[in-house]
């Protein structure tokens, strides 16, 4: 090797990165074990220390996965209280939930200690910052901004009661809902936006003494009418939504959630903290049912001497929000829910995007999907239409929920305006088939005869089925002529459809071919029915499924039925390219009559319209040449073929002068 090359080979092991050692792949079971020994020397070392303040009064201790219930405080080793849960030290008085190591971790000096603690005892811990708040495991929020989690802390803990792990499930976003199942269901399938759902449901804060469902109501609809409504609106907290897909009809169930999802939109990561902002002027009321209104004040105590907490209410607003469950007070760290699950009814969201909702009302005779017409075809109906009611809250809580101030805009007003809460009512119809026609309606879905939204969901109903549907403007009647008096234009609309029958093409490939042939040509004249209308869409969606009918086609026998079949294609091919000729898609015109010419070749019409095309899109030496070829195939067009070919000279003359004009502008904005 030369001395050159030697030095630029050491050159690039200079710039190589340094070797990283290999460590040893452990096992889970090993990594556990290793991690329970570090454990034990750092415990050894006094990183948790105990001392009893009171005994409890049984033997039992809580174990893994159980729902404990305890009241805590913080202080530093000055002794300065920095938080607590206590009302005696200027706390809620709520109790604080959580699971022995699971769902969202609180310290783990706290589990270590309640793993060996009593019902009723009360024990000081002295903790080290890695067996606290630092601890890897630990997924709590500090209850208060500027605690200092670098020094070692004092926490006082009462263990007041706990839930058996075979009766408490975790779910939910960063597994902060925990679920103690009160009574079973018979069903299994849960209710997910946007089913309908029937409910009761209480919300409550911890009890001071721990025990589930006995602590401050805040909202209840027990002894009253149940909530009845359409999930995914914002009509229920995130928290009461994502419990709910956690349950299935008949069961009864309650949970602890984090206060801050119960606030309209509010999101979260799952995590828990110990407190929330509240004011020091005001003292902590005992809020009943009706004590809420459409302002959400911030109440509150003293929050200890260590300072800020992060607010969970919003203090003085007037929200717009549709959400019927009013907000918890601004020092509710977690809530505790009570729901009865009475029944759901299942609802399609058409679109993905909400605009189209359809609810069965009424069972019909029929297999989904086997007995529906999903194919475009003949259907005989009856239909109901209005403009959506507005938001109704049930009868007995109007006092209890937050209300939408005058002149409310955006889009919390908007879901105010159109979410309805329950079916049904003596509210009239604007309009009814059965009054306007008398005899079922006949119509073609496909042929734009019907509103959009109405099509879709009679493609998904069976014959005697009655089902709602919600379809907002666009899928309505926006720009439509057959707008029924006293429906705006803009206006979402309510519907409720009956079908009645649809005309049953069977299968395609079932059908002996004099059949077919029958089929083809019928829907061959409505698509040229619907292009003489000027309903050139539906038009062209009529030539696209007839020709993968056609093209689907294998089970020749004759030749005769191999030509046959040929022609219908380039009849249909050469229509499909006038309709988007006329809808201006001029490449997809010129792709339908090349397609048509592999079959003939020389079919002069299908040469002149793909000349056409061609010389609309800007082709126009392509149209020329293949005008003139039409004309060589057939000398019987040769006016309209001359008309054309005049036509595409004067396109592109106006292109030339056009071309000229801009570049003449662009020279003199250069100079």
């Amino acid at each position: 090797m030369k001395l050159d090359d030697f030095q630029r080979y050491l050159a690039e092991l200079r710039t190589l990165p340094s070797e990283v050692p290999l460590e040893p792949e452990l096992k889970a079971q090993r990594v556990k074990l290793d991690k329970r020994i570090r454990e034990e020397q750092a415990l050894a070392a006094g990183a948790v220390l105990t001392a009893v303040l009171d005994n409890g009064d049984s033997e039992a201790s809580p174990r893994e996965g159980d729902m404990v219930y305890i009241h805590y405080s913080i202080r530093n080793l000055e002794d300065e209280l920095l938080y607590s849960t206590r009302s005696d030290e200027g706390g809620s008085g709520q109790a604080f939930a959580f699971l022995m190591e699971k769902g969202v971790r609180v310290p783990r000096g706290w589990e270590l200690a309640v793993r060996d603690m009593t019902r009723g005892q009360r024990t000081l811990l002295q903790v080290k910052p890695e067996f606290g708040f630092r601890h890897p495991d630990c997924r709590m929020t500090p209850p208060v901004r500027d605690l200092p989690q670098d020094q070692p802390l004092r926490y006082d803990i009462t263990l007041l009661h706990w839930y058996p792990a075979a009766s408490v499930h975790v779910y939910g976003a960063g597994e902060a809902l925990y679920k103690r199942c009160i009574r079973e269901a018979a069903a299994w399938e849960s209710p997910r936006p946007p089913f309908e759902v029937t409910l009761h449901l209480s919300v409550r804060c911890p009890a001071y003494d721990g025990m589930h469902l006995t602590g401050q109501c805040l909202f209840t609809t027990a002894g009253r009418q149940p909530l009845t409504l359409q999930l995914g609106r914002g009509l229920l907290p995130p928290a009461v939504e994502e419990a709910l897909s956690y349950m299935s009809k008949g069961e009864v169930a309650a949970y602890v959630v984090p206060a801050r999802r119960m606030l309209p939109g509010e999101g979260g990561d799952g995590t828990q903290g110990g407190a929330s902002s509240s004011s020091d002027d005001e003292d902590d009321d005992v809020l009943g049912v009706a004590s809420f209104s459409a302002t959400s004040k911030s109440r509150g105590g003293s929050r200890g001497r260590g300072g800020g907490q992060e607010s969970v209410g919003q203090p003085g607003v007037t929200t717009a929000s549709p959400c019927l469950v009013p907000p918890p007070p601004a020092r509710c760290t977690q809530v505790e829910l009570e729901i009865e699950l009475l029944s759901m009814v299942q609802v399609r969201d058409l679109t993905g995007t909400g605009e189209v909702t359809k609810k069965r009302l009424q069972e019909g005779q029929g297999e989904f999907p086997i007995d529906c017409p999903l194919h475009d075809t003949a259907v005989r109906l009856h239909f109901k239409a209005r403009p959506l009611r507005p938001l109704q809250p049930p009868q007995g809580l109007a006092d209890e929920l937050p209300a939408v101030p005058v002149g409310a805009s955006g889009a919390g007003a908007d879901a105010m305006a159109e979410s309805p809460i329950a079916d049904g009512g003596e509210e009239a119809w604007t309009y009814d088939s059965r009054d306007a026609h008398g005899e079922p309606l006949s119509a073609d879905t496909g042929c734009g005869e019907l509103p959009e939204g109405l099509e879709m969901a009679l493609k998904l109903m069976v014959p005697g089925e009655v089902s709602r549907v919600v379809a907002a403007p666009r899928f309505a009647y926006l720009g439509r002529e057959d707008r029924p008096p006293g429906i705006p234009g803009d206006a979402t609309v309510e519907f409720e459809v009956e079908l009645l029958d649809f005309e049953r093409e069977g299968h395609w490939q079932n059908l002996s071919f004099e059949e077919r042939y029958v089929l083809a040509e019928r829907l061959k004249s409505k698509g040229n029915e619907l292009f003489r209308k000027g309903q050139h869409k539906y038009a062209r969606a009529r030539y696209e499924r007839l020709l993968r009918l056609l093209e689907s086609t294998r089970d020749f026998e004759t030749q005769e039925e191999v030509d046959r079949i040929d022609g219908y294609k380039v009849a249909v091919l050469g229509n499909l390219a006038l309709v988007c000729t006329q809808l201006e898609e001029y490449m997809a015109a010129v792709a339908a009559c090349d397609k048509g010419l592999q079959y003939e070749q020389e079919n002069a019409k299908l040469h002149f319209r793909k000349g056409k095309a061609q010389s609309l899109f800007g082709d126009y030496e392509y149209a020329a040449e293949t005008l003139k070829l039409a004309l060589e195939y057939d000398s019987s067009i040769e006016k309209e073929i001359n008309a054309e070919l005049a036509a595409n000279t004067e396109r592109q003359k106006a292109a030339l002068r056009k071309q000229k004009r801009d570049m003449g502008n662009f020279f003199k904005t250069k100079r």
